[in-house]
């Protein structure tokens, strides 16, 4: 997104959406319907990383077109959050896995391995299961979230014990993010953003625990579940729960500069994405992604690109790093599994 985007004049796009392949999220004994809960492109754009129903994440090899199931790990429990480490590097390739009545656990993305396991602490010094986790742009940070505090390990030293921040206190900070701490969205800089399951979206540094830098209340009507810095870290893109609109944060005037919608009406997490130029949005809308162009949309009633639509309900979008490919998850609960509707698929962007 330009600084000039607002002089923009609005055009209808061209861009399209064209099938690449796809594959289908196998069952399992115990889950008939294993629908796809989140899809997340490697750093390096090799590898696709899946979390499901069934409490395991997969990862799928993405080479020559084709999607090919390389390694399960079985998380023992429902798995809250997953991140990857923000290197390409091939020794670096790993990722990290929030479940719950675990610890957040750091997995090798080449052999089915575990590297290491950071143990967060309750009030009262007792292991306590974070709900969303993230890296900071450097991988030296994760992050952790729970009730009114972020956790901040040190990712070179798992056993070390992690620096707590409250961003919320009835009496000592009654103007921070309160609620569970939902998702994180890091940059470049220090600076990282956390939403709340209450609604709110606050932005910190992650050298201080002072009060947060800004504060933006009833940012939605429901619960914020996915939070993303534009690339030039000018803008904050927020997502909510059954919620129909995207919102875009100018962070240098801290007010909503537009609104993108969506179709949202079930209970999932909607997995949105920001193109690595910035200038395309993808999002889940019903059975359907829906992309808008940043730098000559109409940033105020913006006109998505007609895609195409998916047998079931489309809960994820990622964007490939280096190419104009998505991946795309598709699925939802349902009491009867129906096996062309939960699917990992890689999409063109053409």
């Amino acid at each position: 997104m330009g600084d000039d985007v607002k002089a923009a004049p609005a055009q209808r796009m061209t861009l399209r959406l064209v099938r690449v392949t796809h594959t289908d999220l196998p069952a399992t004994p115990t889950v008939a319907n294993n629908f796809v809960k989140s899809t997340l492109f490697s750093p390096d754009g090799t590898q696709v990383l899946v979390t499901s129903c069934d409490r395991a994440a997969r990862l799928y090899g993405c080479v020559e077109g084709r999607v090919r199931l390389r390694l399960q790990y079985e998380c023992g429990e429902g798995i809250y959050d997953a991140a990857w480490f923000p290197s390409p590097h091939p020794a670096a390739r790993c990722f990290v896995t929030s479940v719950r009545d675990h610890p957040l656990q750091l997995w090798d993305a080449d052999v089915r391995a575990l590297r290491a396991s950071y143990v967060p602490l309750d009030h009262a010094c007792e292991p306590a299961s974070a709900l969303s986790c993230a890296f900071s742009a450097t991988g030296a940070r994760l992050f952790a979230g729970f009730e009114n505090r972020v956790c901040i390990f040190d990712v070179a030293e798992p056993t070390a014990e992690p620096r707590s921040v409250t961003v919320y206190h009835r009496k000592f900070r009654p103007n921070g993010v309160q609620g569970l701490i939902s998702c994180f969205a890091t940059q470049a800089d220090t600076t990282y953003a956390v939403g709340s399951y209450s609604g709110g979206v606050g932005l910190l540094d992650e050298r201080s625990d002072e009060h947060a830098i800004a504060v933006f209340h009833t940012a939605h009507a429901g619960g914020v579940t996915q939070l993303l810095f534009s690339p030039n870290g000018h803008y904050l893109f927020s997502g909510a729960r059954k919620d129909p609109l995207l919102i875009c944060w100018d962070l240098r005037t801290q007010t909503p500069l537009c609104r993108f919608r969506r179709q949202s009406d079930t209970n999932q997490r909607l997995q949105f994405a920001v193109s690595a130029s910035g200038q395309h949005l993808s999002t889940p809308s019903g059975r359907q992604v829906d992309v808008y162009d940043l730098l000559h949309g109409d940033l105020v009633t913006p006109v998505p690109c007609a895609t195409h639509e998916f047998a079931a309900a489309v809960n994820s979008v990622s964007q490939h790093p280096l190419q104009p490919v998505l991946a795309v998850g598709t699925g939802e609960r349902k009491p009867v599994a129906d096996a062309e509707a939960n699917r990992v698929f890689l999409m063109a962007m053409q």
